[in-house]
């Protein structure tokens, strides 16, 4: 974590993570860099929302990692992932009518 600089946003009133960003200032290795090194310049950030009262979801992630492991295996994740329309479901619903709320969704 000592390579890492970054920040993180709180809501207070609900004592909640709401984002986190970091980033490598410079390389880091693990076993002197024979198991794997992950380059400076790798990347992450999570936003979290509240889809619901008192309901908190990881709504963005962006992860953007390079290096390699084990001198040969390149280590490369390039992950960018959004997710909206939260539906609350009822208390109760059955499994068909959760399906169908489902295929509502996905039209």
């Amino acid at each position: 974590m000592s390579a890492m600089s970054g920040s993180m946003v709180v809501d207070r009133a609900q004592h909640r993570i709401r984002t986190m960003k970091g980033r490598l200032e410079h390389d880091v290795t693990i076993g002197f860099g024979l198991l794997a090194r992950i380059k400076a310049g790798s990347v992450f950030d999570v936003e979290r929302r509240q889809v619901a009262p008192g309901l908190w979801e990881i709504t963005e992630t962006h992860v953007h990692i390079s290096g390699h492991a084990l001198f040969i295996k390149t280590i490369g994740d390039q992950e960018d992932e959004v997710k909206s329309e939260f539906t609350f479901v009822p208390l109760g619903t059955t499994l068909e009518q959760a399906v169908g709320l489902m295929m509502k969704v996905a039209k």
